[in-house]
């Protein structure tokens, strides 16, 4: 049985389709710019207790603005495209 060479196979591969999967990359992008938001507001936090000579403490009621903020913002995201 003949092998294919190497040019028939170089050919076929030029000739199949490449997918952009947009979802990937803005589940990657998203996650990445959550990541970079989360760390740089605790660095911002460490150097603004640091500052004031302080042990930052997060309450429940802190707490609880923190997840209402980040909920409203992602609801906010969330409605950028609807119409």
């Amino acid at each position: 049985m003949a092998t294919p060479s190497n040019s028939s196979l170089a050919s076929s591969s030029e000739m199949t389709p490449v997918v952009d999967n947009w979802q990937t990359k803005a589940l990657v992008l998203g996650g990445v710019l959550g990541a970079a938001v989360g760390l740089l507001s605790a660095l911002l936090l460490v150097k603004n207790a640091e500052r004031n000579g302080i042990r930052p403490t997060v309450g429940s009621r802190e707490g609880f603005q923190m997840a209402v903020l980040a909920f409203g913002l992602i609801r906010s995201i969330a409605n950028l495209w609807e119409e």
